[in-house]
């Protein structure tokens, strides 16, 4: 979020620094209406978070019309140390007039606390067992593995040289520094310091460079939950958490009515009903929100999930008869009514989640974590899955890292293993000459400690991301040599050489062999029909191959029926904003529209889905949890 401050007058230096003192987050200053109106409007255009803005009484209204109804401006304030000249009419004034700098920040604190609280990310997760949300597992794979790893003092001077380029709390910054062993976590946590909002901030918009920086401080406070709770003795008991919903965020909740929820921050609740429903009241001031109050049953005795009382650990003693919950907490939504007597006041009944539910959710993340292959070597796995996700640059400085502290004696295999990785980092940022380099590198150690018994399937992968490269540069000729070679070589394993027939395919249809390309699929798509569930992300990758020819050879009703095959696969097994899931839908649009242009395919198509229907009326698809891997191997 931004704090904007139009000071038309130039006040004293002492009041500005006061303010920076006093606020968590830094304060951009304009001295002349239409420079902060450009801003504010520019921001509003690039999508901005929420602007608070400060205005000096001296501001004229016609300013005040120009801006008032852009929705990124949250709330205004009047600062003036002479008599107000109260404004009717903008309600995101409201009262707000102020004559002290410090009752203004106060409120201004208050104002920032409550529109956080309202912006608490959560998964829903339909109740069956065997579906679980890609986003959410993405996001608990990455903080599992975040908590795993050994921090030294770089780790938090990383995280400090953020904190000082982002807010103005410098004596906190100090105090970070020099005694930060001297406290706990859960008391750094709870303190009103930019600790608190950075956190929440990196969990919620999934931040990854302050997820990175900030890795120490969640270990260290999921650690002290857990140890906390270990500890204590638990009875059951009902805690509460007062927020705001949009209603669009509303109504999924009601959709997903018996499925679970899961809360990505560290989850604060209050044993004391009256101060969650003073957040859901203080909620609905807010046009456009609903206030809820989450009524949470915890049964310590049927739970594995981790969360403690804090009362003595807090920074303020004592205060909301606080129970804080590690991150990615699980509930089952089992009821949903409005409050009576209250005005627009939901309850949502949850319950938390029980120990055989625990366990099933156990299995399906390592079910994610081994299509990822993920290792046990917790900076590997991290900077496997960043590479997954698409963070090339951080995923490129961990195996740089990794790579520093290696010395020529070690593991051959090992080191194969990091250039085969960088060689990938390189191809995903399209710096292919590089690429070459490592995957090469990859290749000669290979060579040297594979003989012609040993599975070659790790040497098969490399010479298939060669000639993939090749292809990539349109170089036909040398990317076929490279897949005949990884077609040589001793391995049965399915997915490569399911991935072999694929890319030969793909060259196929780029020198425009169509029927050619399309046979080389098949056999793709026979190898993997036989080995992999049906809405296994690799068939996916076949499926768009497939329906990329059918559309190159106008074949508009194939083209479709394969490329909605591939949507309904992405997006189980993607990220909503994955490039992959966002590449399908715009091809899967476009072969929609060319059906509209063709009646004659279009009447054809009707004709199969109403078979479909007929002949399938029980059929459901399955969703299953396997991550999307392309033919390229990571």
């Amino acid at each position: 979020m931004l704090i904007v401050w139009l000071n038309s007058i130039d006040e004293d230096e002492s009041i500005r620094k006061e303010l920076n003192q006093i606020m968590i987050y830094s304060v951009k200053i304009f001295f002349d209406e239409e420079s902060c109106r450009d801003f504010v409007r520019y921001s509003d255009v690039n999508g901005s978070s929420k602007i608070f803005l400060i205005l000096n009484q001296e501001i004229h209204e016609d300013f005040l019309d120009s801006i008032h109804d852009l929705s990124i401006i949250e709330s205004i304030y009047i600062y003036s140390k002479t008599n107000f000249f109260y404004l009717k009419n903008y309600s995101k004034l409201n009262e707000n007039y102020f004559s002290k700098i410090t009752k203004l920040c106060q409120k201004l604190n208050e104002d920032i606390c409550h529109y956080q609280n309202n912006l608490l990310r959560f998964d829903l997760i339909k109740s069956q067992s065997n579906k679980l949300d890609a986003d959410f597992m993405y996001s608990l794979l990455l903080k599992e593995t975040l908590i795993q790893l050994d921090y030294d003092q770089n780790s938090r001077e990383d995280f400090l040289a953020y904190c000082r380029q982002q807010t103005t709390q410098f004596e906190i910054i100090d105090e970070l520094k020099n005694e930060y062993e001297k406290h706990s976590p859960i008391w750094w946590y709870t303190r009103e310091s930019f600790i608190y909002h950075f956190m929440n901030k990196a969990l919620r918009t999934e931040n990854i460079d302050l997820l990175l920086s900030m890795g120490f401080f969640l270990r260290d406070l999921h650690e002290q939950i857990v140890r906390l709770h270990r500890t204590e003795k638990h009875s059951s008991m009902i805690v509460y958490r007062g927020q705001g919903l949009t209603d669009s965020q509303f109504q999924k909740l009601i959709r997903f009515k018996r499925g679970l929820i899961s809360f990505q921050h560290f989850l604060s609740t209050s044993l004391d009903k009256q101060i969650s429903l003073n957040f859901a009241r203080k909620a609905i001031e807010k046009p456009g929100l609903k206030g809820i109050i989450f009524r949470m049953h915890i049964d310590a005795q049927t739970s594995s999930s981790s969360f403690a009382s804090i009362q003595r650990q807090s920074f303020y003693k004592n205060r909301e008869k606080e129970i804080l919950f590690s991150t990615h907490t699980v509930f089952t939504i089992e009821n949903i009514k409005k409050l009576k007597h209250e005005n627009n006041i939901w309850q949502v009944d949850l319950r938390l989640t029980t120990n055989e539910q625990d366990i099933q959710l156990q299995q399906l993340t390592k079910h994610f974590r081994d299509e990822l292959h993920l290792t046990d070597n917790p900076k590997e796995s991290l900077a496997q899955l960043l590479l997954f996700l698409g963070y090339s640059q951080q995923a490129q400085s961990i195996y740089f890292d990794i790579l520093q502290r290696m010395s020529p004696p070690d593991d051959q295999q090992h080191l194969a293993y990091i250039y085969h990785q960088l060689g990938c980092v390189y191809n995903q940022m399209n710096q292919f000459e590089n690429a070459l380099e490592y995957f090469e590198k990859s290749l000669e150690l290979k060579k040297n400690f594979l003989s012609i018994d040993d599975d070659q399937s790790c040497l098969a992968e490399t010479y298939l991301n060669i000639g993939s490269i090749y292809h990539f540069q349109q170089d036909f000729d040398k990317a076929f040599l490279f897949f005949t070679y990884a077609l040589q070589t001793n391995t049965n394993n399915q997915k490569i050489l399911a991935s072999i027939y694929n890319n030969i395919g793909i060259i196929c249809k780029k020198q425009s062999k169509f029927h050619d390309a399309l046979e080389y699929f098949n056999q793709s798509l026979q190898i993997d029909l036989n080995s992999l569930p049906q809405t296994h992300p690799d068939l996916a990758i076949t499926y768009f191959n497939i329906g990329k020819v059918y559309l190159s050879l106008q074949d508009y009703v194939n083209a479709f029926t394969y490329l909605k095959k591939t949507l309904d696969i992405r997006k189980l097994s993607l990220p909503t904003n994955h490039p992959d899931l966002m590449l399908t839908i715009a091809n899967y649009q476009h072969v929609q529209s060319l059906l509209h242009h063709h009646p004659q395919q279009q009447q054809q198509q009707q004709q199969i889905n109403e078979y479909q229907q007929v002949e399938h009326p029980n059929q459901r698809r399955i969703r299953k949890y396997k991550l999307f891997f392309s033919k390229f191997f990571k």
